[in-house]
């Protein structure tokens, strides 16, 4: 899983310099006709400022960068006023949100919320970061990080009984000086 992962320092550190070099990224929205800052863009204070009130945009580009490194999918919501202007993000637990396609492969959002109910959300109002490959780098090494874990266990175990092994090697017979 990706908190069993995260117990992995190398893991952890890589999961880390990755995602907080993209939230240390200058994001901006640009005008398409001139490829200038578009200030005045509702979505520019989203991306360059806070995502909302609680969060800033680093922090945020950092955490969804994170869920898609450690679980595939990274999710924000993106919560529009009533004339359709984004307002903020919030970001969606990965594990609560699963990706539907309609006949012409356009994606919608269910997500389950906590009192049980579900809620779908359109392609338009959803942020979605995925990894290279669309798969978790996590779920791609899954075999290497079980294998550390699993190093990490026995050494701790073999340091526990003082670094000394727990067994004695015999020789049926008498060794000479050279063959000791």
């Amino acid at each position: 899983s990706a908190a069993t992962a995260m117990r992995v320092p190398a893991v952890r550190r890589a999961v880390s310099l990755i995602s907080e070099s993209v939230a240390t990224l200058p994001f901006k929205v640009y005008r398409h006709e001139d490829r200038e800052a578009a200030k005045d863009h509702p979505a520019f204070a989203l991306v360059h400022d806070h995502a909302n009130d609680w969060t800033s945009a680093e922090a945020f580009r950092e955490t969804l960068t994170a869920d898609a490194l450690l679980r595939g999918h990274g999710f924000a919501q993106i919560a529009r006023n009533a004339e359709g202007r984004p307002v903020f993000m919030l970001r969606m637990d990965p594990g609560a949100v699963s990706i539907e396609h309609d006949d012409f492969g356009e994606p919608s959002y269910r997500i389950r919320l906590k009192d049980g109910g579900e809620h779908v959300l359109p392609f338009g109002d959803v942020l979605h970061i995925q990894p290279l490959g669309g798969v978790s780098p996590i779920t791609l090494a899954r075999e290497a990080i079980g294998l550390a874990i699993a190093a990490e266990a026995h050494m701790s175990g073999f340091f526990a009984n003082g670094g000394r092994p727990s067994g004695v090697i015999q020789h049926p017979g008498k060794l000479d000086a050279e063959a000791q």
